[in-house]
């Protein structure tokens, strides 16, 4: 036998040992898995899963090996979540991904994780765990660490009208002079219904008694015209008719803005004698029925109908609660280029003098009109920080002036030359009285005879005149 031969034959019988081997190895080793893989289905017929993950993990490309570990860990998940072990229904419910409900679930155990953290005053975390929550309302509600971080959702939720607004707030902050419940219905634009806030479960529930405006304009959005009563439908086409002859009589925002504050006052007159007929409703002239239905109405059926106006415009439009000369109020907030204005169309109809507006109260912010402030918890918008020319009423119609004697020339030449009957105008200098443009028209009207009246609003920088001219003649 030569060398090479011999060094052939043992080559040969090293390939054959060395496979033997790895074969041996390899059955041992599937031998192996299928054991294990057997065990665990034991135990988990057992319902023993947490020894069953252990072992399936190892081995999860085996069979269906990942199947059994999602079942496992489901299953382990649910008991957790049981006992109220939510952070590790969390952890479990996670490697169920898939299987079954694990998803539903998962969220909810996610909601209770992050309702107990937040009770416990760890905001942060709680916040972390709700938002790994698609939709939280489908668990439950919302939680707020501060009032003043729950506003918004508050706002929004009753511009949509829904019927019952349930969410958590950590801190309330200082009590309203009226209470909880004022507070909350004020700031969900209602004046009626029910709100409470629980300080042991953090709990607030409102239930707002809703104006008319409020819930024709959210079946509006949603096209659910069909859930309104026969009267809020008559309302309903009633207001559509007035915003059609806006439309086509207007050019731009402003002008339909306006517009619609003028049909206020040349439409209605402020009344508020009304009472309750109903514990669940309010009387007429608080609302927009007793506005554009009635033509009879307080400043909340003129601020309720310029909500559905203006809404129907497209225009985005809010109420705001407050007070005005000592006394309770609501009036408009309106949203013009991406910042808030307020409009009051009560004061803007001078108690029904004259069937005409004023636009002192026109697209202005805090501050303007002194006699008028704002309850700052049922704040609903944070006006511009300061007044904007392109929406006054009078700077657009160039008449602001800077001198009553210059003032009163534009009254007179306006009746003079134009015909018109009723002028407004504005004078750039605070706390002016009738009788200052009074006097500079009479002295401007030595050559004729004449007889007009003159109303008058201040505002904190400057003075917003009406002369209605009765006659003028040589």
């Amino acid at each position: 036998m030569n060398q090479k031969s011999f060094f052939n034959k043992k080559t040969i019988i090293l390939t054959v040992l060395l496979t033997v081997c790895i074969t041996a190895g390899t059955l041992s080793y599937l031998s192996s898995d299928m054991h294990h893989y057997n065990q665990a289905v034991q135990l988990m017929k057992q319902s023993n899963y947490e020894e069953a993950l252990i072992i399936l993990e190892e081995r999860s490309d085996y069979k269906d090996a990942s199947a059994l570990i999602k079942e496992s860990s489901y299953q382990i998940a649910s008991k957790a979540y049981q006992k109220n072990d939510y952070a590790k229904a969390v952890e479990y419910f996670e490697k169920a991904e898939g299987f079954e409900d694990s998803y539903h679930f998962l969220n909810k155990s996610l909601y209770r994780l992050g309702h107990d953290t937040f009770l416990n005053a760890d905001y942060e975390l709680a916040e972390q765990y709700f938002g790994r929550i698609d939709n939280i309302l489908d668990y439950g509600s919302y939680h707020f660490e501060t009032y003043d971080q729950a506003k918004e959702y508050i706002i929004q939720q009753s511009l949509k009208a829904v019927d019952t607004i349930e969410l958590y707030i950590a801190d309330t902050g200082p009590e309203a002079e009226y209470g909880i419940k004022w507070q909350l219905l004020y700031l969900a634009s209602a004046v009626d219904g029910y709100a409470d806030w629980n300080p042991m479960t953090q709990k607030a529930v409102i239930t707002p008694l809703y104006y008319p405006g409020t819930k024709i304009i959210a079946c509006h959005r949603e096209n659910q015209i069909s859930q309104l009563t026969q009267q809020e439908k008559e309302l309903y086409e009633k207001a559509l008719d007035i915003v059609n002859t806006a439309k086509a009589e207007t050019d731009s925002p402003i002008e339909l803005e306006a517009w619609l504050n003028r049909w206020l006052s040349q439409n209605v007159i402020y009344q508020d004698n009304d009472e309750y007929s109903s514990e669940n409703e309010l009387p007429r002239q608080w609302t927009a029925f007793g506005a554009i239905m009635d033509k009879k109405a307080n400043c909340q059926g003129f601020t309720d109908a310029f909500y559905l106006l203006a809404s129907l415009c497209d225009f985005n439009v809010r109420y705001q609660f407050g007070s005005g000369e000592n006394a309770g109020h609501v009036w408009n907030v309106i949203e013009l280029d991406g910042q808030w204005y307020y409009i009051d169309t009560t004061w803007n109809n001078n108690d029904g003098k004259l069937k005409d507006a004023s636009y002192a109260y026109f697209n202005y912010v805090e501050g303007d009109i002194p006699e008028q402030q704002y309850y700052e918890f049922a704040k609903t918008a944070d006006t511009a920080s300061e007044s904007n020319e392109q929406f006054d009423y009078y700077s657009l119609n160039n008449s602001m002036f800077e001198t009553t004697q210059k003032a009163a020339s534009y009254a007179i030449s306006q009746k003079l030359k134009n015909r018109q009957n009723i002028v407004h105008l504005c004078v750039t200098k605070p706390d002016l009285t009738a009788d200052d443009l009074i006097n500079a028209m009479k002295k401007q009207l030595s050559e004729y005879g004449y007889n007009f009246t003159v109303y008058v609003s201040n505002r904190l920088e400057d003075t917003c005149y009406i002369v209605l001219w009765t006659s003028l003649y040589k």
